[in-house]
């Protein structure tokens, strides 16, 4: 997807219309500099802490990625 998005000319083809069009508002809004798409390694994405169980080293590495903070339990 991000390939796509990406390439001056796009070579994704097909028979239905509105993929074409939910594909190239996309595309206009990174030509616009409005959005910016960018590789990020997996153990750096931030929605796996919303989606997978982490154990409790890597839950802390993603709370810390959001910028918050664990309290201590009393």
């Amino acid at each position: 997807t991000v390939d796509l998005l990406t390439r001056e000319k796009s070579s994704f083809q097909t028979k239905l219309r509105h993929v074409d069009i939910h594909q190239l508002w996309i595309r206009q809004e990174v030509q616009a500099k409005r959005l910016r798409i960018e590789w990020i390694k997996s153990a750096e994405m931030l929605a796996d802490g919303l989606t997978k169980r982490f154990s409790a080293e890597k839950h802390a590495v993603f709370v810390q990625q959001l910028g918050m903070e664990i309290l201590p339990t009393q």
